[in-house]
């Protein structure tokens, strides 16, 4: 019930959320909670383990966008960011004339490294996807 009414009160009072809607089926709990249980929900998971996650992070709330991962999963799953360079975790640092390359896992940031041209650092970048999460994200 909780992470119903969270998805809930997330489209309607969350900044960033605006364009994000629940389909109409899931606005009733007991479709919500049949749909949940039948697809992986496990009550008995601790909370991290399982939480609910939009396929396509630009689509609604709705059985066949959403699925059942864990946090860590759900931390590959996000929006672009909106990096001056549009690439995940590289960023220039005009007084240093560089380019710095950072990771986060489990909350914590890691620094990679300064280097003179971007390739570089987006390749430490996905070396270090590689390493911490076991895959290469999307730029």
């Amino acid at each position: 019930y909780t992470i119903w009414s969270s998805m809930l009160s997330r489209c309607h009072k969350m900044k960033g959320y605006e364009n994000v809607s629940v389909c109409s089926e899931w606005r009733n709990y007991a479709t919500f909670k049949a749909w949940a249980y039948a697809n992986g929900y496990d009550e008995n998971a601790p909370q991290w383990k399982c939480t609910i996650d939009r396929i396509d992070v630009t689509g609604d709330y709705g059985p066949d966008n959403c699925r059942w991962v864990d946090e860590s999963m759900q931390m590959f799953n996000r929006r672009k960011p909106k990096s001056k360079l549009g690439i995940r975790g590289v960023y220039f640092r005009e007084r240093e004339k560089k380019y710095y390359a950072m990771i986060t896992k489990n909350y914590k940031q890691i620094y990679l490294g300064a280097f003179e041209n971007v390739d570089d650092a987006v390749a430490a970048r996905k070396a270090a996807e590689m390493k911490y999460y076991g895959i290469v994200l999307e730029c």
